[in-house]
């Protein structure tokens, strides 16, 4: 079961790190924002991100890990990231980005999740290795993702980078929601 999930998850780190750097330059350069309206749509994600958190453990007990990821994912990942490569210019672009935002927070429900279950889930003797493991390909993915984002960016133009972010994320929401993680719970 950890399989599926850490190969979403590499593939999550990897698309939404390609996808973050170009977003400051897409709000700043094609939308026109400033400072102030940017740091307000980012605050969205977090201001989404507070409010699920607390709900994880009851969806957890009704549905499953799996079923939860499976659900909260499609909104937070490929949906959130299609919703911001496609923000208009003009007046609708702080609400519009603000929505793709918010939704990516969604996310903190579902990372709360994986962590308490990978942990759960594996043997006392390789938890620090499984998540050293985990961890180390995750974090690791940002120094390939982030100037890939850019150069995708630079080369073909921001929107076209978002879109990248976006469709990596829905081939990585639509293999976890087929994988066999998606009837993954919690072990009493």
């Amino acid at each position: 079961m950890i399989r599926p999930y850490a190969l979403w998850l590499h593939t999550w780190f990897f698309f939404t790190n390609l996808g973050i750097p170009v977003v400051v330059f897409f709000a700043s350069d094609e939308l026109g924002l400033g400072p102030v309206a940017i740091g307000a749509v980012f605050a969205a994600a977090g201001v989404v991100g507070m409010a699920v958190a607390g709900s994880a453990p009851r969806l957890e007990r009704r549905h499953g890990v799996g079923r939860v990821f499976a659900a909260t994912e499609w909104f937070a990942s490929p949906l959130a990231w299609t919703v911001i490569a496609l923000t208009p210019t003009g007046w609708w672009a702080i609400p519009v980005l603000a929505l793709g935002h918010g939704l990516t927070g969604l996310s903190t429900l579902t990372a709360g999740l994986g962590m308490s279950y990978r942990s759960v889930v594996t043997p006392d003797p390789l938890r620090a290795r499984m998540n050293a493991t985990i961890r180390t390909v995750n974090w690791g993915s940002i120094a390939v993702a982030a100037p890939l984002g850019g150069w995708i960016a630079h080369t073909f133009g921001n929107r076209t980078a978002l879109a990248v972010a976006a469709a990596g994320l829905l081939a990585a929401t639509a293999y976890l929601a087929q994988s066999p993680f998606r009837t993954a719970r919690m072990p009493s």
